[in-house]
């Protein structure tokens, strides 16, 4: 078993410890011994020489021979056992030095044999979250990081790493950048523009880069950048959607036409009964009649094309159904997010960086009341100057009277505390955080947030889909559809299983208004007839493409 560093200190230190526990022990038990079986006193200095002689197996006899079995028995077992620690104690010291002196160097270049790999210069929680999504794919890789403490633990983690610095092509050229499929910048904004700077000048493999500060965005795009990845404007999107739980009015419009049928988001988070669940385990159409859509993750939209879908703690979930129906769906959640109130329109906000700014432009235009607290004035919005860890900072923001708060702190730590004050300050609160560490998203839940996104999940996600399945699969932002169609000859007499336009335009049919009478979820062998009027979602292009292919249908032949 591989032992670290830190491991070995520690079982050093121990061992001393123990060491000295025994001698002192065996100090003050010998004299106490010696004295109640043999009848004689000696002195403290006496006792420790004893100790000493028996340790070391010196054995000079000042206070023998003893005249009881007792001592005799008690002088044996301390040989034994001092014999014993001197032993171990050597033992582990080797160890130490062995370890420190013997262990394995790190790698400075890859293996001839790694071909079509990802190339992850530089180790953050980024590279974390995309490692996770590489591993699970089972796509080669390797890490180039130039820190030695941190090429270390990666080691110990069995993780493929070498050493160096990934903005030096030396480097990059060892981690075999001519044969590797693409290459990942996950260090700092200013060493990235570096490291795109010399991979471009080596290779034209697809280079990808999740920006910190958008400013660098342009910078990064003349390196050499193929795809760029701006994960805190893509959080606040998702922090703003979230809160207001709807995917816009724009949208709705068409569906009211055709009943009190209503389209929301709802976040499942770690406490949701249904997180972790497949669709089909969870029953939640069987249970309140609501049809899933599709679901967000992380910044990508994907539509339901399975029952197995999982229900993640980090999805929000795109529903269809009547407010009856939304309603119940709210309460088996328990989020609170569908009950009408005064105050759900009524935000607070902590921070004002990239994430909140977005956010709050966000809730500001579709009229939502939108309460700051920085530590520097914003005059362009109503706000608290103060700490959003204290008691009385909170209630001048009115968190008793808000109905979501949104906390874009600038540390975890930070977050906790905030999260925990104002969920003790106002019980029925809606709060959303944004994570900078993804190891910290389950502390935030055990404070009491509602539900908890992570930049650097963020980015590894859609880092890892551009990687897999290409941009145009990946959709960061709301592109989602709803329109109506009159079936015609083109689709008359065809199921919905059947209809090739459908699965060539990716589009999903969610109601069918048949002779005044509104079928929501239809099944795959619903019969389309003639008049028929369908409701139908698309993503991205997918409405021109049924539009082609209807219209290419109804040319003659």
């Amino acid at each position: 078993m591989k032992l670290d560093n830190r491991r070995i200190q520690r079982i050093v230190q121990r061992m001393m410890l123990l060491i000295l526990i025994m001698f002192v022990s065996s100090v003050f038990l010998t004299r106490y011994l010696y004295q109640t079986f043999e009848g004689k006193s000696i002195t403290y200095f006496q006792s420790i020489l004893f100790v000493v002689q028996t340790y070391t197996t010196t054995g000079y006899g000042e206070l023998l021979p003893f005249e009881t079995g007792m001592m005799n028995l008690y002088a044996s077992l301390q040989m034994i056992l001092g014999t014993g620690l001197i032993l171990i104690g050597l033992a582990t010291a080797a160890a130490a030095w062995m370890q420190s002196h013997f262990q394995e160097l790190p790698a400075t270049k890859v293996s001839a044999k790694l071909k079509d790999h990802m190339i992850i210069c530089g180790y953050s929680p980024l590279a974390d979250s995309l490692l996770d999504e590489l591993i699970i794919q089972q796509m080669p890789y390797v890490i180039v990081e130039k820190r030695h403490g941190t090429v270390r633990e990666l080691m110990q983690q069995g993780l493929n790493v070498i050493q160096g610095d990934p903005s030096e092509q030396q480097m990059l050229e060892a981690a075999g950048i001519r044969q590797a499929r693409a290459l990942i910048a996950s260090s700092t904004d200013d060493t990235n523009v570096h490291i795109v700077l010399e991979a471009r000048s080596l290779s034209s493999l697809p280079i990808l880069v999740a920006v910190e500060n958008e400013l660098q965005q342009e910078a990064l795009e003349l390196a050499g950048a193929t795809e760029i990845v701006a994960p805190k404007r893509i959080l606040g999107e998702e922090l703003a959607r979230v809160a207001t739980s709807s995917l816009g009015k724009e949208l709705v419009a068409d569906i009211d036409q055709l009943g009190d049928l209503l389209v929301m988001e709802f976040p499942i988070g770690m406490y949701c009964q249904y997180a972790n669940q497949t669709l089909q385990q969870s029953r939640i159409r069987e249970n309140t009649g609501t049809t899933i859509l599709g679901l967000w993750e992380n910044g990508v939209f994907r539509f339901v094309d399975s029952p197995h879908m999982v229900l993640s703690e980090e999805s929000m979930v795109v529903v269809l159904g009547t407010r009856e129906q939304l309603q119940q769906l709210d309460d088996s959640l328990s989020s609170h997010l569908y009950s009408p109130g005064d105050n759900r329109h009524r935000f607070v906000v902590a921070g004002y960086g990239d994430v909140a700014k977005r956010t709050v432009e966000l809730l500001s235009k579709q009229g939502n009341e939108v309460r700051l607290i920085v530590n520097q004035p914003v005059p362009a919005h109503s706000h608290v100057s103060g700490d959003m860890t204290s008691r009385a900072v909170l209630l001048e923001a009115g968190i008793d009277k808000a109905g979501t708060y949104i906390i874009s702190a600038p540390t975890d730590e930070q977050a906790i505390f905030s999260t925990l004050m104002a969920r003790k300050i106002n019980p029925r609160l809606r709060i959303y955080v944004r994570a900078n560490s993804h190891t910290n998203v389950k502390k935030l839940y055990r404070a009491g947030a509602d539900f908890v996104l992570s930049v650097s999940k963020i980015s590894g996600n859609i880092i890892s889909r551009l990687l897999t399945t290409g941009p145009g699969d990946v959709i960061p932002d709301v592109d989602i559809q709803f329109f109506q169609h009159q079936v015609g000859e083109e689709l008359d007499l065809t199921t919905i299983q059947e209809a090739t336009i459908l699965k060539s335009s990716g589009c999903m049919i969610i109601a069918i208004k048949k002779e005044g009478t509104i079928l929501q979820n239809p099944p795959a062998a619903t019969l389309l007839c003639t008049g028929d009027i369908l409701v139908l979602l698309a993503q991205g292009d997918g409405r021109e493409k049924f539009k082609r292919a209807v219209q290419s249908a109804r040319e003659p032949a």
